[in-house]
């Protein structure tokens, strides 16, 4: 076996190792996922990152905004105008009250700083199930 081979080996054992850890986070996710919305009564929607990493949930969970919520999120937006920092604060406040999984601040702050973009993708998503569901409802 060649050195590259050797190499190679390795990184695929610890690749195949971290995948295993990251099923059965995946498991776990689940199974706190399933219990919230039983308790909350509402269906949650899963983000999963590309990449795992040991330690923290191997997905995040959200829930779609109230109306509430969303129409505070338009009328931060419509005041900002051209402001993308308070456009962006917007954003976050929006996804910050959606995320529901992880619910504890300490590994919330641990995902962020693996993940930064968390917030933009769940304000993203949050977004277009809004959109869809006014669509929707509209047409009825």
């Amino acid at each position: 076996m060649s050195k590259r081979e050797e190499i190679e080996a390795r990184r695929a054992k610890r690749r195949e190792e971290l995948e295993a850890k990251r099923s059965e986070q995946r498991d776990a996710d689940a199974e706190t996922i399933d219990q919230l919305e039983v308790e909350l009564g509402v269906e949650l929607r899963v983000l999963v990152p590309k990449q795992y990493h040991d330690g923290l949930p191997a997905c995040v969970a959200y829930r779609p905004a109230e109306p509430a919520v969303y129409k505070r999120l338009t009328q931060q937006l419509r005041r900002a105008k051209d402001n993308f920092e308070q456009r962006g604060a917007a954003t976050d406040l929006l996804a910050d009250s959606c995320w529901i999984y992880p619910q504890d601040k300490e590994t919330r702050k641990a995902m962020l700083d693996v993940y930064p973009g968390i917030l933009h993708s769940i304000a993203v998503e949050v977004v277009k199930l809004a959109d869809l569901e006014e669509q929707e409802e509209g047409k009825g």
